[in-house]
């Protein structure tokens, strides 16, 4: 009798830290916050303290380029979604040249962006109008509905 309850809350304790570690399925870009992993048309490397990094919250955008922070509105409806760019605020810090390019890079491909698809991995794929793939963002973290943007 011992073993078995014993067997029984090892297995339960496996369960529970399972599912404590796995990653939600998210159906939305909202009320998450990404991380670039891949930029159209970018080959150089990106150290993973510099890949840019996105939040998305009733309408708020805000995020960082890897160099300075942006904020700024978006808009969702259904598979559509558009940032406009023009009017993202940046701080105007000044980094390595490097960091520049893949700042100005990333903001001119989010003022692109016109539809999104998430695939069974969490992975956010931004697109403009005719379907080309301007970014791969993964999954970094649900965020809390009492977080301020």
């Amino acid at each position: 009798m011992k073993r078995n309850f014993s067997m029984l809350l090892g297995a339960l304790a496996a369960l529970i830290l399972v599912s404590c570690n796995s990653n939600p399925t998210i159906t939305s870009p909202e009320h998450v916050e990404w991380k670039v992993e891949k930029m159209a048309d970018y080959e150089s490397a990106i150290a993973d303290e510099n890949r840019p990094t996105l939040k998305l919250f009733m309408a708020k955008a805000v995020g960082s380029t890897g160099c300075n922070s942006f904020n700024g509105s978006f808009s969702l409806q259904s598979e559509s979604i558009k940032f406009p760019a023009p009017t993202f605020a940046l701080t105007k810090k000044m980094c390595p040249p490097n960091l520049m390019e893949i700042e100005k890079h990333y903001i001119g491909l989010l003022g692109r962006v016109e539809s999104w698809t998430i695939d069974g991995d969490n992975m956010l794929h931004l697109k403009d109008g005719t379907g080309t793939e301007l970014l791969v963002m993964s999954f970094v973290r649900e965020l809390e509905s009492t977080e301020t943007l």
